[in-house]
This record gives structure tokens, sequence and C-alpha cells, in this order.
């Protein structure tokens, strides 16, 4: 036996542990390495997951929270009265809802294409502690597929803190209408709304809701209508001359009322309606006549600029000026005036609507007329066929 070899019999054993030792090294830093790396991915799967975690847990607690805060009313079904044919105004056969000595009767409706205005008459055991002339509610309104026309509450006067998208967020969840968190109060039918006192007698008090689209509304088979935040304010000029103002909640309880549109309002239509030459620099995009008015968008050559001026008061008689940028008259000479004109998203873009102005009146001849350049383009209305 040769001594190279003989020394590698004697030192096999030490070899194999060197070895394997090596061997084991490389698996246990493999090991190790995944293991931190399976660790850093939880922790980050922790650090990002668990404010979404937390904030969903918040918002469930608040939920709860306030579906315990007031009182509601079960879903009333309303009737509106076959016998009683007024166009597009519904009189509705109801018992109003009282929750907490506060009665809420909704009397009436108005539904077209581009106007949805409801009347609500509430009744108090006391109303001498009521400021009647600013008593105002919140009213969410939406069809029997969950499209909400409109969520809004009224004006909180004098209240420094107020998480009202917070409280609009809690509506929207409780009805499962769906809305884009990031721009809740973006608009896909409405365009204006109001709210206003309609009268008061003894102890009751009668608002007006209204919402009004330039796009047009659905034909909805069922119309939703829920009531909550109903308060006033008071306010008054300080010795200062600064104005000072105070609100109070009347009740935080929430009245719904469900009503089942009759056929004659699902055949309703719309006369659309064009000029009989075309008027350069003004495109009508929508031009039509409803139940309960004429209805005109589109875009009008130097609107901005009317508009630009009327802010910044260069356009003197801003008030008087603006009726005269659309207006009708008709073959007898009688003038139509028509509501306050808005912008809406074109450049020049306008819309306006005349309630004075009913389908009746197409037995008529009408004319358009139209402020280009400040000077008066007027046009014959016909019907679009």
């Amino acid at each position: 036996m040769n001594k190279a070899f003989k020394d590698y019999l004697y030192k096999k054993d030490d070899n194999y542990e060197k070895i394997l030792e090596k061997s084991n090294k490389k698996r246990f830093t493999r090991k190790t390495l995944l293991t931190r790396v399976a660790a850093i991915v939880i922790i980050l799967f922790l650090v990002t997951a668990t404010p979404s975690i937390y904030a969903k847990i918040k918002w469930n607690i608040e939920f709860r929270e306030f579906k315990r805060s007031r009182t509601v009313s079960d879903k009333i079904s309303l009737i509106i009265d076959e016998n009683v044919d007024d166009g597009p105004n519904y009189i509705l056969n109801s018992n109003p809802i009282e929750i907490n000595g506060i009665k809420a009767n909704v009397d009436s409706i108005v539904a077209t294409d581009n106007n949805i205005a409801v009347i609500v008459t509430y009744e108090f055991n006391d109303v001498s502690n009521i400021n009647s002339e600013t008593f105002s509610t919140g009213f969410l309104i939406y069809d029997e597929n969950k499209n909400v026309y409109y969520c809004g509450g009224r004006m909180h006067l004098g209240e420094k803190t107020q998480n009202i998208n917070a409280y609009y967020k809690l509506l929207y969840d409780e009805i499962g209408a769906e809305f884009d968190r990031k721009d809740l109060f973006s608009a896909k039918y409405t365009q204006s709304t109001s709210c206003g006192r309609e009268k008061v007698e003894g102890n009751k008090i009668t608002l007006r809701y209204q919402i009004n689209s330039i796009s047009g509304y659905p034909k909805f088979k069922t119309l939703n209508i829920k009531l909550f935040d109903l308060g006033y304010f008071m306010a008054e000029r300080t010795e200062d001359g600064k104005m000072s103002a105070e609100n109070f909640n009347v009740s935080n309880d929430e009245w719904n009322f469900s009503i089942d549109m009759p056929q004659r309002f699902l055949d309703r239509t719309s006369v659309k309606l064009k000029v009989a030459n075309n008027i350069e620099g003004l495109e009508l995009d929508k031009f039509e006549i409803t139940e309960t008015g004429l209805n005109v968008v589109g875009t009008l050559k130097d609107f901005g600029e009317y508009v630009e001026g009327g802010l910044n008061g260069t356009i003197e008689n801003w008030g008087e000026f603006s009726e005269k940028i659309i207006y009708i008259t008709d073959e007898e000479g009688n003038v139509y005036k028509g509501n306050e004109i808005g912008t809406y998203g074109k450049e020049n873009g306008f819309h306006t609507s005349f309630n004075n102005i009913g389908k009746d009146d197409l037995n008529k001849k009408l004319y358009l007329h139209a402020c280009i350049g400040y000077e008066d383009k007027v046009e014959e209305i016909i019907i679009d066929n």
C-alpha cells in the first residue's frame, strides 16, 4: 500500500464530514433565504392590508351605529289616484307616516322626462319652536333599479363639523346602490335641485323637492323617496356687521316612501323640435317639449363670453340681457322667457327650459330667438319628424 492511498483511507472520514458540513451550510442558506423572503412578503401584506381591514371594520361599526342612531320607517307604498288625470301631476292617496310625534305625508308628485317634483307635508305636535322660513330636510330619490337621481342634505348653517360624505355613503349602502366613492356627488342624471317651502298651515309645513335633468330621466316604474335630516337654522347680523348663524336639528329619523307609477306615465312621449333653417353659431343637442315645458340644450357662439361678462360686470343689466340670450315668441307677438340659463359640459354649452310653453302651444307658430354676436337671430320652430 503506497503512502498516498494510505493517507486517503485514514483521512476519508474527515473529508466526508467536511463535504457534508459544506452541503448542509448551502441547504441552510437557501432555506433561510426563502424563510426570510416569505416573512418579508407577509410583513408587506400586513402593512398594506391592515389599513384596509381596519377601515372596513371601522366602517361596519359606523354603519351599525348609524342604523341604531335613528328610527327608520318601513317603505310605505303610495297609491296614485287614477280618478284624477292632471297630466304629469299625480295626486296620491296615502296616510302619513308618524315617527316620534312627526308625521310626513307625500301629497303629490310631478314627473316628466326632465323634471321630478315631490310635495311633502310635515305635521308637528308643536311647531312654535321651528323656524318655518328655513325648515328643510335631506332627501334621496332613486328608482327600482337603484339608480340614484339625487342624494343630499339640508344646509347646516352655523354647524362647524359635518361629516356629510360619510353620511351619504351610509345611505347609499343602506339602499344597496352603487356609487363612485371618489366622487360621491357626480351627477349621472340630475344637474340642478331645490328644496323650498310651499306653504305653512297651522302646525303643518309643506315642502317642495325638485330635481331637474338635462339628459333626461329613464322611464322608471317605481320612485322611491327617503326623507331625513330634518332641521332649520337661525341667522342674524351682529353689531360688527357680520352674519351669525346657528343650526338646529329637529329629527334624525327617516321616512321612506315608494310610488308605483301608472301606465300613462310610462307611455309618456316627448315631441322633438328643430328650427326651419339653421342659425349659424347655434347647435341644438336637445330641443323637445314635454307635458310640463320646452327644454333647450346646445352650444351658442360667444355664450362663454356672455357668462364671463355677466360675472365681471362688463355686461350691464345682466339679468335683462340673459333673458334675451335664448327666448321664444309666437305668431301673436307673445314673448316667452326661459328659466335661468345655465352652462353644461361643452365649450359654450348652455341649457334652459320654458315651463310656460306646453304641447298645446304647437298649434300656433313659435319662433326661437338666439343672441349671436350680441345680435338677435330668429327662426321658426317646427316638429322634427
